[in-house]
């Protein structure tokens, strides 16, 4: 199995999973990984710039794009990125339920509490086989990248 590690540093935007080491020797599956956690990175930092709605989006797509990485040899890294993304996930609902309550809590946040219930709801439903559901291409991701630098 390969080594992983998780940025400390959530500012730093290189990489939202470190893969330290790998076995994969295939070129065109080192290269989803890369763009699967490109993506993640992007979600991570939507996040942190407060924009829920992008992050609910980069994260959903994340979420399909690891299922979709689903063969004998991307396997496990499915399984790895889709439980970093429910877990990442549950962790900002968290947060946001704690900023909108309270006597100071910001009732604006109440609409992002409710999407990520809806969205991780979602994903503990997900119980399609990969033959039934239509491949995601995850290279529509690198579109949506070039309109965001022209912004």
């Amino acid at each position: 199995m390969d080594n992983f590690s998780q940025k400390e540093n959530e500012y730093f935007f290189d990489e939202a999973i470190q893969i330290i080491s790998t076995d994969i020797k295939d070129e065109k599956n080192r290269e989803l990984l890369a763009r699967l956690n490109k993506l993640l990175t992007r979600a991570r930092k939507f996040l942190i710039d407060k924009d829920y709605e992008e992050y609910f989006n980069n994260t959903r797509l994340a979420f399909y794009a690891a299922h979709d990485l689903n063969n004998d040899v991307l396997k496990d890294y499915s399984e790895l990125f889709m439980t970093f993304i429910k877990d990442s996930l549950a962790e900002t609902r968290t947060e946001l339920k704690i900023m909108s309550s309270g006597l100071f809590g910001k009732k604006k946040y109440r609409y992002h509490v409710k999407r990520a219930n809806l969205l991780l709801e979602e994903f503990e439903n997900y119980r399609i086989a990969a033959s039934d559901l239509e491949s995601f291409n995850i290279t529509q991701f690198d579109q949506n990248e070039e309109e965001d630098k022209k912004k």
